[in-house]
């Protein structure tokens, strides 16, 4: 109150100087008839002085809060390309989109260490299992139903080819491939022969190691389940890699307009909550900016009105 009274006072002080000059220059003029136009310079006065007040309070703060909002602005990082006074414009993906995008990085990186604890877990396990086949096979390999298998079948090979020699049906070829495997340089039927002994021997070693040939069997089944079960674990591997590439392709593709590169939707989120704090407080400095410049209007049209009624003041 006290400061508005100053101001009055003041402007009653201005007006008074201001009459006395118009009325030296009409020394012979008489007084004004009307004193309606000298009323409303006072008023025009005593309006002006506050309204300037105001300009220059709300000027002073819009100054310091633009060199407040321009340090701030610098310190963002990823960094944010354009001019500072544009951020409530700008258009940066929403919390929500955020939010999802990091559910989804979380999902895909949760695969993908899963995938790869398991394939160390495998791993481990085939090393061990390998390390058991060898002390189980011991010297000399464990035998198994297929090598009989296929020793039986070489065997009957070979009695084969003996029955179509004796029938004049000789296979010179199959002979000699026959021959140079189980007895090169030796006769037909001595090859035979030594088809004969290899399939007694494996059949004996079958029954007087069963023990051992389940034991090794079990091992080696275990193997190849592992080993399949590996060849699985790769291809989740891969497909939680490409599920991360895409998730990142489109994380990436959602702050394209905006020119901003961004961090993990970790640290965006953080970023976003200081963006829009910031974005808040731009808009509420352009509001003021405004209000600047509604002040500087005012002030004018009063100044017209006080030299419309006192031209002495222009």
């Amino acid at each position: 109150v006290r400061q508005e009274l100053t101001y009055c006072d003041n402007a009653t002080r201005v007006a008074s100087e201001a009459l006395a000059v118009s009325e030296a220059k009409q020394v012979d003029a008489a007084a004004p008839a009307d004193p309606a136009p000298w009323l409303a310079a006072v008023e025009a006065i005593a309006t002006l002085g506050p309204v300037e007040k105001q300009a220059q309070t709300r000027r002073s703060e819009a100054a310091a809060e633009e060199l407040r909002l321009h340090a701030e602005f610098a310190k963002f990082q990823p960094p944010v390309l354009g001019n500072w006074s544009d951020a409530d414009r700008l258009r940066i993906p929403s919390t929500e989109t955020v939010t999802r995008f990091r559910g989804e990085f979380e999902k895909a990186y949760g695969a993908l260490a899963n995938a790869n604890s398991e394939r160390e877990q495998i791993d481990r396990e085939m090393a061990t299992l390998r390390e058991q086949l060898v002390d189980t096979a011991g010297a000399e390999p464990v035998p198994t139903v297929k090598d009989l298998f296929d020793a039986r079948c070489d065997r009957d090979g070979g009695l084969l080819l003996i029955r179509n020699r004796l029938a004049d049906q000789v296979d010179s070829e199959g002979e000699r491939t026959f021959i140079g495997r189980h007895s090169p340089g030796r006769p037909l039927a001595d090859a035979a022969e030594a088809t004969v002994r290899q399939c007694d021997a494996l059949a004996d070693r079958l029954r007087h190691e069963a023990d051992r040939v389940a034991a090794w069997q079990t091992l080696q089944q275990k193997l190849e389940l592992l080993l399949e079960r590996a060849k699985q674990v790769l291809e989740e591997q891969a497909a939680a890699k490409e599920t991360l590439a895409h998730i990142e392709q489109a994380w990436q593709a959602a702050w394209q307009s905006t020119g901003i590169a961004p961090d993990t939707p970790e640290v965006m989120q953080a970023w976003l909550s200081r963006w829009q704090k910031f974005s808040e407080q731009v808009a509420a400095w352009n509001r003021m900016r405004f209000l600047c410049q509604e002040d500087e209007k005012q002030i004018a049209t009063l100044r017209s009105q006080l030299v419309e009624a006192c031209p002495a003041t222009k």
